[in-house]
């Protein structure tokens, strides 16, 4: 009998290689200087990366974890192993950003928002209130509205891991489950 792994210590390693491959793909986009690119651009493809690492590794795990249970996977360890790896890989992937955005990259909110409204953000700010608005002000009402972003994206994006993962892990260990009858397959 092959001895059988721990469901959280195997969602772990996994989760940390899977959030591992989101973050390279993300330093990657920083040392070649495609963060300067179009930003919708850049997101959507660091959010496939994200999305299809997911995916790959709930299934790889999954079947890891039922090869070294001698053949054996109930649905309730399957939805564990894609919940934890979800939420693990989650959860690294928010810290990182969080760092990117203080320290590796501090001025990220300002260029992403002069990047996308550019100038008429800026004329529309002034415009409501001309004699009290300055540059400064604006900068600091942009990072204020990034930092509110932020705190519904994280959970957002959380949330929406997880749903993947149990969309995932529900049809592979599906697919994959094979019940012990009496202690025999």
């Amino acid at each position: 009998m092959a001895s059988k792994l721990s469901v959280f210590k195997i969602a772990l390693k996994w989760g940390l290689l899977t959030a591992g491959i989101t973050i390279a793909s993300s330093i990657l986009f920083l040392i070649f200087g495609l963060y300067d690119t179009v930003y919708r651009i850049r997101e959507t493809t660091e959010t496939l990366i994200s999305i299809i690492t997911l995916i790959v590794a709930i299934t790889l795990v999954i079947r890891l974890y039922k090869k070294s249970n001698d053949g054996f996977l109930k649905m309730s360890e399957a939805i564990k192993i894609g919940l934890y790896l979800a939420i693990i890989t989650s959860v690294v992937i928010i810290i990182y950003n969080l760092i990117f955005i203080t320290v590796l990259k501090p001025d990220y909110y300002t260029e992403y928002f002069y990047g996308i409204n550019g100038e008429k953000a800026w004329n529309d700010f002034y415009a409501l209130n001309p004699d009290g608005h300055t540059r400064e002000t604006y900068n600091v009402h942009a990072e204020e509205g990034f930092l509110r972003e932020y705190q519904t994206q994280y959970p957002l994006f959380l949330i929406i891991s997880v749903l993947i993962s149990l969309i995932t892990s529900s049809i592979v260990g599906f697919i994959m489950k094979k019940k012990m009858i009496n202690g025999k397959g």
